[in-house]
This record gives C-alpha cells, structure tokens and sequence, in this order.
C-alpha cells in the first residue's frame, strides 16, 4: 500500500464522522468508491486498484483468524 493509503487509513481511524460516512457503504464497489473520494476530499491521491486491494487483503486476514 502506498504512503498516502496509510495515511488516510489512518486519519480514518481517528475521524469517527469519515468512519460513520464510510461505515455506511454496504456495496464493495459503492464503497471503494467512496473510500477514493473521501480520500480525494481530505487530500489524499489514492486509486480504487489500491483501496479494493487493501479490502480484500483485510477480509482474508479476518477469515483466516476465524478458520483458527
């Protein structure tokens, strides 16, 4: 993942209002869109390839901890 994907991920985790507007997004694609654009708003240069990446990275590492 690239610097500035940290570093909105980041600021995500400390912006409860951007988490409840992206928390709200049900739809993977709907939501990496809205990921981009968020990340646009808030100055971030991040591509939808990099945010669909990330959530598939995160949902594998979740089934492998619940296959354990």
């Amino acid at each position: 993942m690239s610097q500035a994907f940290e570093e909105f991920r980041q600021r995500v985790f400390e912006d409860e209002a951007l988490q409840a507007e992206l928390i709200g997004v049900a739809e993977p694609g709907a939501f990496c869109a809205a990921v981009v654009a968020a990340g646009k708003r808030c100055g971030f240069a991040i591509g939808e390839d990099e945010v669909r990446s990330a959530f598939q990275q995160s949902r594998s590492a979740w089934l492998m901890r619940e296959a354990l």
